[in-house]
């Protein structure tokens, strides 16, 4: 019950919210109109030949709402399709990592209380870009994929099609983000190494290692990714020194929130509460694990000193990154037996007043406080009714060069960038092509 209040305080509205959803200028009519007007595999096909070497994210990216219809009503669909999604997957990853049964209290708990600190944990402007932004949606999923995988190939038995399935995800998660490409694949060079090692080599080692290597290829040297390259940071010294500043900010932004804290503690109290039968893995394995996480992960922040001009990390990769530091300390808790074992008993009472402490978080959460805001002084409502009201009107025109009036309610998160009054803007072209216009620009405001 604790664990689902907790949960439940912060998706209900995100839920609640959902039916507010609105197409953001950012990108959305860009896929709508290539994704309607060429078919989803074209679509993502152009992008990647011509912008980024993300292919499995180019196909989720014109999966959105506006391939399919103009009706923004359609838009709530993403949001319950995340949470969902989120849940089953941590459901799935706990229940094998700790032999659980489906019916068990502890799963559920755990499991709610995870993805409760999921949600908590980023910045409300990280979760409204990663839940209800749909091209940005995709780093959520690849973190879902990421620990799919994971369970699949250090929890699971072997099933029919496990595999199969792995190797799937293998090449799903190489093109989903230059991210999970990178942590990912310095995780799944250790464990190639690790049966190489132990003379494990079967057909199974061979066909995922060629896949994994020919994605690489297929991610890294896409005509886009050189299209892209002319923005690109070449002082290579820059390029270290915010790397490193970045690294510094991630792990001062996680070590900084309590709930980090609290949830690493809940972890470890957790495994000395309970006599677990997660898999044995030694110290150096799991040091080496680490090792190779932070390397993945220090490479992915490379990556994104190289990009673009931007001297920030943008909301989206914040929370994918901040996810998969949060992994780790989950990971490393639940293997704390194996460092410091501990000579007293813990109760299972005594994990009851730990979890109390997660409801006790929530009136201190500035996201949760952000986006209760939104909802009860109708923020998102107001905003999404001009919008869809401009948007309407726009579809009714007769006209072939259409004039839009400026938005009035911007005091919302969920405003994100208005239309240019260039009618040759990129955003204003694609808005124009969806809705088969000649052109369309915003109009100037007038005092």
């Amino acid at each position: 019950a604790i664990s689902i209040g907790f949960w439940g305080s912060i998706v209900s509205l995100i839920l609640i919210l959902s039916f507010y959803n609105q197409p953001s200028i950012n990108d959305d009519y860009c896929f709508g109109w290539i994704g309607r007007d060429f078919g989803i595999f074209k679509g993502a096909y152009l992008y990647y030949t011509n912008w980024s070497g993300r292919y499995s994210a180019n196909v989720i990216m014109h999966l959105l709402p506006l391939t399919f219809s103009s009706n923004y009503k359609l838009f709530f669909i993403g949001p319950w399709i995340l949470i969902l999604l989120g849940l089953a997957n941590t459901l799935y990853f706990f229940k094998n990592a700790f032999r659980f049964s489906f019916n068990s209290f502890e799963l559920w708990g755990l499991s709610f209380l995870f993805q409760g600190v999921c949600l908590y944990l980023i910045p409300a402007e990280g979760l409204f870009e990663t839940i209800f932004w749909f091209p940005a949606s995709i780093y959520f999923i690849s973190f879902q994929f990421f620990l799919l995988f994971l369970n699949l190939h250090l929890f699971t038995s072997n099933f029919t099609g496990k595999n199969l399935i792995e190797t799937i995800l293998i090449f799903v998660l190489i093109g989903s983000s230059e991210f999970t490409l990178l942590i990912f694949s310095a995780l799944f060079f250790l464990f190639s190494l690790n049966r190489l090692l132990l003379k494990k080599i079967n057909l199974n080692y061979l066909i995922q290692t060629t896949v994994w290597l020919i994605s690489l290829g297929i991610a890294l040297f896409a005509p886009g990714n050189f299209t892209r390259s002319g923005t690109l940071e070449k002082n290579w010294v820059n390029i270290f020194l915010k790397t490193n500043q970045y690294f510094l900010d991630l792990l001062v932004h996680i070590c900084s929130q309590p709930l980090f804290w609290m949830w690493i503690a809940f972890v470890i109290l957790f495994t000395y509460s309970y006599e677990l039968p997660l898999k044995k893995l030694n110290k150096r394995e799991i040091l080496l694990f680490s090792l190779f996480f932070f390397g993945g992960f220090w490479l992915s922040l490379f990556a994104l000193s190289t990009g673009l001009g931007e001297n920030y990390i943008p909301n989206r990769n914040f929370s994918l990154l901040t996810w998969y530091l949060l992994f780790l300390g989950t990971f490393i808790g639940f293997y704390a037996k194996s460092f410091v074992p501990f000579p007293f008993q813990i109760s299972k009472f005594n994990i009851f007043w730990i979890a109390i402490l997660f409801i006790c978080f929530i009136p201190f959460s500035k996201t949760f406080k952000t986006f209760y805001r939104e909802w009860k002084y109708d923020k998102l409502k107001n905003y999404a009714l001009e919008n869809q009201q401009r948007f309407e009107n726009l579809r009714l025109s007769q006209a072939n060069i259409v004039g839009l009036k400026p938005i009035k309610n911007k005091e919302t998160l969920f405003f994100a960038q208005e239309l240019s009054t260039d009618s040759t803007h990129l955003w204003c072209k694609c808005v124009a092509n969806y809705y088969h216009k000649k052109a369309v620009y915003l109009k100037k405001e007038t005092h």
